[in-house]
């Protein structure tokens, strides 16, 4: 029912001249592998994207924990704006160039510390992004409480880095860099601008991105469990309600 209404509350708005779509990857409109690496993209998300980029007038960008590099691989041949790095890099158009956010980059030092933390536990997966780093403890999850003490032990708060935790994953990120400050960004853009943000995400990393765009005029639609009621039970029920959507826009514009 909450779906519904969200979902409704959208079909009576304007699509064309007023909407921007904001997606998170993992869990939201793919499913969650047990390694980051072995994702499975759909075989129809990529047109769906494409189609939906068109019907918006290229006001679709990507809100990711992933470096940007990898939601194109992923998402190949097709290019999005984007945010990666939970927005320590951003990308404003699909041909624009990839942008630091901020000079701050991991020490070198973290990966020998990091290394001895997976000897004690081998099936976590450190995963270093550039700019930060990630433990995904999702095959352990007894580890949680050690990856976040080690996590915090590598950067205290003069470092620059901000612990975010995620759904089975602990990161570092440099300070000021979240995805509600993407999508500010991205909304000042000239694709973006005049318009309502629609922000789609599952995870508490997502919460910013939530909060920058109901505080914007826009709409927050939660994947899965979490702090509120979900717009939608899993990756699968976003993806059949964006496809809905991009045949009501693409109606739209036939009729006018």
């Amino acid at each position: 029912m909450h779906e519904q209404l969200i979902a409704g509350a959208w079909d009576a708005s304007p699509f064309r001249a007023a909407r921007a779509l904001f997606l998170d990857l993992d869990g939201t409109v793919l499913e969650i592998a047990e390694r980051p690496q072995d994702v499975i993209v759909p075989s129809n998300l990529v047109p769906l994207l494409a189609r939906l980029s068109d019907a918006l007038s290229g006001a679709l960008a990507i809100l990711s924990g992933r470096a940007i590099a990898e939601i194109d691989r992923l998402l190949a041949p097709l290019s999005l704006p984007a945010a990666g790095q939970h927005g320590a890099e951003l990308r404003l158009s699909p041909a624009g160039p990839i942008e630091r956010q901020t000079d701050v980059t991991q020490p070198r030092e973290w990966r020998a510390a990091l290394a001895v933390l997976v000897q004690q536990h081998p099936e976590l997966l450190v995963e270093h992004k550039g700019a930060g780093v990630a433990v995904h403890f999702r095959a352990v999850p007894t580890a949680e409480r050690e990856v976040r003490r080690a996590l915090a032990g590598l950067a205290p708060e003069q470092a620059g880095f901000a612990l975010k935790a995620g759904r089975c994953v602990v990161e570092l990120v440099p300070k000021g860099c979240d995805k509600g400050r993407a999508l500010r960004r991205l909304m000042a853009a000239p694709l973006f601008a005049g318009r309502l943000p629609v922000a789609i995400g599952d995870d508490a990393t997502d919460e910013d991105a939530f909060a920058a765009a109901l505080a914007l005029g826009g709409d927050a639609l939660r994947v899965g469990s979490g702090p509120a009621p979900a717009a939608f039970a899993n990756a699968r029920a976003v993806r059949e309600w964006l496809a809905e959507r991009a045949d009501a826009l693409e109606g739209s514009e036939r009729c006018g």
